[in-house]
């Protein structure tokens, strides 16, 4: 991957990354630009730090790129790797914004560098936890729709199954939200007037992952329909909601399945109740 510098930085800088790149990877070694009175040679340092940050992050972005196209490709143990890629990336960029703290006046917008791609990358950690403990649920339901006679205890996993991976899905959508809003933050960041970040394939990737969530929930629906053997079992309504806690004020996301004499029943009206009193009521659909 090439990382083209900002224009009006001239070529002749590259020696100097280059050796700032090396000084990172130095135990103990510093860039630093202390001192009251800077000399002039050093601005083309701090100037090098910039770019060698604006690398750094940049190649975060590729990292996050290939972490979204596995997850979405199911392949967790690769959107670890290139995950980890991210979170050792931004340690090197955030230490070496703070070696040029001192002069950090000289250019725009330095100090909102590193939260947004710390956000991203805390929250893509966040989904891809979720996605494996997902999988997993996945497969519950996949071995409850094996089992000839679903009763007793092996039902209530199975209802506890179902359950988990509808509230994980809410979840997950609410998390590809905040995802959205960061990648778009990142995609809009300034230095000294150009746009280093904007170069990128985030949003769009991070809403394919919409996509998996959506063949996962048919996937399962098609499993829950017609393969459990739900016909031995007793009516039962689940219900489920998108996070255990709310606040005053809070939009309440939730679903749930009316099981009723062998089958799940259709145009079925469901009240809900809360200490006593009327909370909603739901219609049953397909």
């Amino acid at each position: 991957m090439n990382a083209s510098l900002p224009s009006k930085r001239s070529s002749a800088k590259l020696s100097v990354i280059v050796l700032v790149l090396v000084a990172l990877l130095m135990p103990g070694t510093t860039v630093s630009a202390a001192g009251d009175e800077i000399p002039h040679e050093n601005y083309d340092l701090v100037g090098a730090n910039l770019d060698v940050v604006i690398a750094l992050l940049n190649t975060s972005i590729r990292y996050s790129e290939y972490s979204y196209m596995a997850m979405y490709n199911v392949s967790m143990a690769y959107a670890e790797q290139n995950l980890s890629g991210v979170r050792s990336i931004l340690i090197p960029a955030k230490n070496l914004l703070a070696e040029i703290e001192d002069v950090a006046s000289s250019y725009e917008n330095l100090s909102a560098l590193i939260p947004p791609f710390a956000e991203l990358s805390s929250l893509s950690d966040e989904f891809a936890s979720s996605e494996a403990l997902l999988l997993e649920t996945r497969d519950e339901i996949l071995d409850a729709s094996l089992v000839l006679n679903l009763t007793g205890q092996a039902l209530v996993d199975a209802l506890d199954s179902i359950k988990r991976f509808n509230e994980l899905v809410l979840r997950m959508n609410s998390t590809i939200d905040q995802m959205l809003i960061y990648a778009e933050r990142i995609t809009a960041l300034t230095v000294e007037d150009e746009s280093p970040f904007e170069d990128n394939q985030l949003a769009p990737l991070i809403e394919k992952l919409r996509d998996l969530l959506r063949r996962l929930e048919v996937e399962i629906q098609d499993i829950i329909d017609n393969d459990v053997p739900w016909h031995e079992a007793e009516p039962f309504l689940l219900l489920w909601i998108s996070s255990p806690y709310y606040y005053l004020g809070d939009t309440i996301v939730g679903g749930g399945y009316l099981f009723y004499s062998g089958t799940f029943a259709v145009g079925r009206t469901v009240r809900i109740n809360f200490d006593g009193s009327l909370l909603t009521t739901a219609t049953t659909s397909t």
